[in-house]
């Protein structure tokens, strides 16, 4: 194990159900007694990279930095990974590999011809109404829950319920459509041709791929049972009374667009919480702002994003977790001598995962910036931040052109409906976490940065952002 460039011995163990410390856990080779040091679970672990010419392997975690252990011969460092793997995709995600360099080859064949695992009947039907929006022709292809080396191609048809399901298997190295009695080269081949139209009774206009966030809790077979209850439980935040709430005065925070006051959720063994005050106009535009806001967004389960815990009617705010270290920007600014570019790394790579979430979900937040981001945990170990709500969307001006796409910033509020925003935004924020919070080009004249982007410029480098990284 590598431990601040010293190599030291030590004895490894994967334990998943370990009662004290289970996943991944190590104690010094020299101690025949020593105390073992719980590295993490095994569903916290982000990816597994591997270099077979030194035999060493890195272990990056949700929390904490990489961890590098070496191998004495390849068969043993691949045997490590490919536990890891395994373990990871009976446990957390069945569709994700943890290590690019020893993936999986069914994963790669189910990845390759956009077919899912054998997630069952019920939720193929399921993921084709919400992310097919029931539209005549969109279709799934997944294994067959009952039979190796079968495929279901479930298709949603005009005046029926239920999607319609056809039978594929595979025969050889060739795949038969048993409906139709066709025999195809693979099971890409069929894809395109079925997409081509070149079977008439099957109308098929796309093709839903796997994802990463589909529910695969059947297949999670070594998960908790916790686990397994809370990715089943899609029932969202809950409406909480404000009798349930108590606070002072003096932990309110008045902003301009909303209040944010720190409660006890007095139901909740006095859990602190953050209940956000959004300040409405006279009219009720506000108010359907704020609703459509919550109607995509209350949904949302991503780690790497502040949870929605509930919500009041009266006054309507939201009850959010509460992070007492408070936003991304400010605490950089505060302990600007105090980082190390590993943790504004970590920090950016927790980001990274929240967008990628949401566009997985076809959410947009359009409003990524660094002072929506809180930080969740700062140890000698770990730099967490959550990305925050959006809160009630109001059109963007100027101030917002660090953050939209150039060719929107003659008219601001036309960004709002391009998908590549966030994207953008994603960038500029960036730029920012390695600036410890600043705003860009604070105090220029808008109308000169106008030019300046157009012109093709760029934000300098940050002096904390490594080269290699800001290019």
């Amino acid at each position: 194990m590598d431990d601040a460039g010293s190599v030291l011995q030590i004895r490894l163990v994967i334990d998943a159900y370990h009662k004290e410390q289970p996943g991944l856990r190590y104690c010094f080779a020299s101690q025949k007694k020593g105390t073992w040091t719980h590295l993490c679970q095994l569903e916290e672990l982000v990816f597994v990279s591997m270099r077979p010419q030194d035999m060493t392997v890195e272990v990056a975690r949700e929390t904490g930095v990489p961890c590098y252990f070496k191998f004495q011969a390849l068969d043993v460092l691949e045997s490590f990974v490919s536990c890891l793997s395994g373990y990871y995709r009976l446990i957390a995600t069945w569709t994700f590999d943890l290590c690019r360099e020893l993936p999986t080859p069914s994963l790669d064949y189910l990845r390759a011809n956009k077919c899912h695992g054998p997630i069952g009947r019920v939720y193929a039907a399921k993921k084709l109404k919400e992310k097919g929006g029931g539209a005549i022709g969109v279709a799934l292809l997944r294994e067959a829950s009952d039979k190796y080396s079968s495929y279901k191609l479930d298709v949603t048809v005009e005046n029926a319920k239920e999607p319609v399901s056809h039978d594929i298997v595979m025969e050889g190295d060739k795949v038969l459509f048993k409906d139709k009695e066709v025999m195809y080269n693979s099971l890409g081949a069929m894809l395109k041709e079925l997409l081509k139209g070149k079977e008439p009774s099957i109308k098929i206009s796309r093709i839903l791929p796997p994802s990463d966030y589909d529910d695969a809790t059947p297949l999670l077979l070594c998960a908790s049972r916790d686990k397994k209850t809370r990715n089943s439980n899609n029932s969202g935040p809950v409406v909480i009374s404000m009798d349930h709430l108590t606070s002072s005065e003096i932990r309110i925070n008045r902003g301009r667009y909303s209040d944010l006051v720190v409660a006890q959720w007095t139901t909740q063994e006095n859990r602190e919480v953050a209940v956000k005050r959004p300040k409405f106009s006279n009219d009720y535009q506000g108010e359907r702002e704020f609703l459509r806001m919550l109607n995509r967004y209350c949904f949302v389960t991503c780690e790497c994003i502040a949870t929605i815990l509930g919500l009041t009617l009266s006054p309507l705010s939201l009850v959010m977790e509460y992070f007492p270290l408070g936003p991304l920007d400010k605490y950089l600014q505060s302990h600007k001598t105090d980082m190390k570019e590993v943790e504004l790394v970590e920090a950016a790579t927790y980001l990274a995962r929240a967008l990628h979430y949401l566009n997985l979900e076809n959410v947009q937040h359009l409003k990524i910036r660094c002072h929506n981001i809180l930080v969740a945990a700062h140890t000698d170990q770990t730099f967490k931040v959550k990305l925050g709500d959006p809160g009630v969307m109001r059109p963007y001006t100027q101030q917002d052109m660090h953050w939209i796409p150039v060719e929107y910033h003659v008219q601001p509020p036309w960004a709002l409906q391009d998908p590549t925003t966030d994207i953008w935004a994603f960038s500029t924020t960036l730029w920012q976490i390695f600036s410890f919070g600043i705003i860009p080009l604070a105090g220029a004249d808008m109308e000169e940065v106008r030019h300046l982007y157009a012109a093709g410029r760029l934000l300098p480098r940050p002096d904390s952002c490594p080269e290699d990284l800001y290019k």
